[in-house]
C-alpha cells in the first residue's frame, strides 16, 4: 500500500509540474497570441502638431498600456519612406527629413510588444523650408587671396555640408565639402591661380537632400609667399629677443627655412625669465598685403607643448620702432592641442599638428605693412618661448 501511495503522489506531483507548465505557456500565448501578435493597441489620440524648419513635432495621447512605442511612417521626399519611433515612455515625436516646405501626410501607429499595429491615423504636417535651403539663400562667395571665401547663415545649427565646386578643362571638379554646424561662419578654399574661373556651390543635409547649385565666376586674389631672404631682426623698445644657448637660439632661426626637429641653431628660444607678454619685431623687407602666416611651433615630443607661446598677437607697422601707438594689432591667434588633453599631456596627433605647421589667417581687408611685432602672451609651460619658423603669404 505505501508503494501504491507513492507512485499515486508521484503522478500528482507530475500532473501539477504539468499543469503549471501549461499555464506558462497559457499566459505566453495570452500576450503574443497564436502568431506572436497580441492584442492589438488603441488608436493615438489628440495629436497636435507644431511646424519649423525641414521638420514637424508631435504631441499626442497613449490611450493604453498595451503600447510599446509610437510609430510615424511618412515621404520625406517623393519615393523616399521613413520611418520614427518614439517610446511610450515619451509624448512627442519629431518627423523631420523632409526636402522641402509643403504639406505631407504622416501615418501614426501604436505598436504593442509583439510589433502589432493599432489602426492607422493619417495627419497632415506642413514643415517649413528645411535648413539646407536656408542655407542655400545665405551663401555668399567672394574672392581672396589664392581663391574664395564663402560666408553662410545656418540659423537652425544644423548638420549640414557646403560643397565647392569649379571648372577645369570644361568639366566639373569638386573642390571641398564642408562639414558645418555653427549658426554663421566663414569657409576658406584656396589653391587657385589669380585667373578668371567659374565656381559653383550647394548644400546637401544629412537626409541626402540637395539644394540647387548657384553658380558664379571669380577671379581669386593674387598671393605669393614673402621672401624670407628679405627679412631681418630689429631690436626695438620694449622687445625682448636675446637668444638662448650661447646665441645659438637667435631670431633670425624662424626665417632660415627649417621648421621640425633641428638643433638649437634652427629654433630660435628666449632665455629664461622675461617674462609675459615678450615681444620681438622684424622687418619683411617689403610692405605687404598680407593673407596668411603659417607658424611652426618648437615640435620635438619634449617640448611640443611646453615653451611654444600659446596665446599671442600679430602686429604691423611701417614705422620701425618700440612706440605702441604706432603698431596696430593684426590677428589674435592661439595654439591649440587637438587631443583636447589636460595640460601637460599630449599625444602623437597633437604632435602631427604641431610638425605639420599651424595656419592662421589675415582678416580680410588689413592693410599693407612692412614690420612685424609677435607678441607672445603665455606659453604652456616654462619661462621662455621656443619657435621653429614663421612663413608669411600675401601680396607686396
Amino acid at each position: 500500500m505505501v508503494k501504491k501511495y507513492k507512485i499515486q503522489g508521484l503522478l500528482y506531483a507530475m500532473a501539477g509540474v504539468l499543469s503549471l507548465m501549461l499555464l506558462i505557456a497559457a499566459c505566453k500565448e495570452e500576450k503574443l497570441g497564436p502568431s506572436g501578435e497580441g492584442t492589438k493597441p488603441a488608436v493615438i489620440t489628440d495629436v497636435s502638431i507644431r511646424n519649423v524648419n525641414g521638420a514637424a513635432v508631435l504631441r499626442y495621447n497613449i490611450p493604453d498600456e498595451n503600447t510599446a512605442y509610437v510609430l510615424a511612417e511618412y515621404e520625406s521626399r517623393s519615393g523616399v519612406l521613413r520611418s520614427i519611433k518614439s517610446s511610450r515612455f515619451k509624448d512627442s515625436l519629431k518627423v523631420d527629413g523632409f526636402a522641402a516646405a509643403g504639406s505631407y501626410e504622416v501615418t501614426l501607429y501604436a505598436v504593442n510588444d509583439g510589433d502589432v499595429r493599432s489602426d492607422p491615423l493619417k495627419i497632415t504636417v506642413s514643415p517649413l523650408e528645411p535648413p539646407y535651403k536656408r542655407m542655400l539663400e545665405s551663401l555668399v562667395i567672394e574672392s581672396t587671396f589664392g581663391g574664395v571665401i564663402v560666408s553662410y547663415d545656418n540659423p537652425d545649427t544644423a548638420a549640414l555640408k557646403v560643397v565647392l565646386l569649379t571648372e577645369e578643362g570644361g568639366a566639373e571638379k569638386l573642390v571641398e565639402s564642408f562639414g558645418v554646424t555653427s549658426k554663421s561662419g566663414r569657409l576658406l578654399s584656396r589653391g587657385f591661380e589669380s585667373a578668371e574661373r567659374k565656381f559653383g556651390l550647394f548644400v546637401r543635409d544629412r537626409y541626402d537632400n540637395y539644394s540647387d547649385t548657384i553658380y558664379t565666376s571669380l577671379t581669386p586674389l593674387y598671393e605669393k609667399q614673402l621672401d624670407k631672404s628679405k627679412f631681418a631682426e630689429l631690436t626695438l623698445q620694449g622687445d625682448f629677443n636675446t637668444p638662448n644657448n650661447s646665441s645659438r637660439s637667435r631670431l633670425s632661426n624662424i626665417w632660415d627655412g627649417i621648421t621640425a626637429n633641428g638643433t638649437n641653431d634652427d629654433f630660435f628660444a628666449t632665455v629664461n625669465g622675461a617674462g609675459f607678454p615678450q615681444t620681438f619685431s622684424f622687418d619683411m623687407g617689403v610692405t605687404a598685403t598680407l593673407s596668411r602666416f603659417k607658424y611652426y611651433p618648437r615640435s620635438e615630443s619634449c617640448c611640443a607643448y611646453k615653451n611654444s607661446p600659446r596665446y599671442f598677437e600679430i602686429w604691423g607697422s611701417n614705422v620701425a620702432d618700440g612706440d605702441w601707438s604706432n603698431w596696430t594689432k593684426i590677428v589674435d591667434c592661439e595654439m591649440l592641442k587637438p587631443s583636447g588633453l589636460p595640460d601637460g599631456e599630449y599625444n602623437s596627433v597633437d604632435v602631427a599638428y604641431v610638425e605639420s605647421g599651424i595656419d592662421y589667417e589675415i582678416p580680410v581687408g588689413t592693410p599693407a605693412y612692412r614690420y612685424i611685432r609677435f607678441k607672445t602672451l603665455s606659453v604652456w609651460s616654462s619661462g621662455n618661448i621656443a619657435i621653429y619658423e614663421l612663413t608669411f603669404w600675401g601680396s607686396e
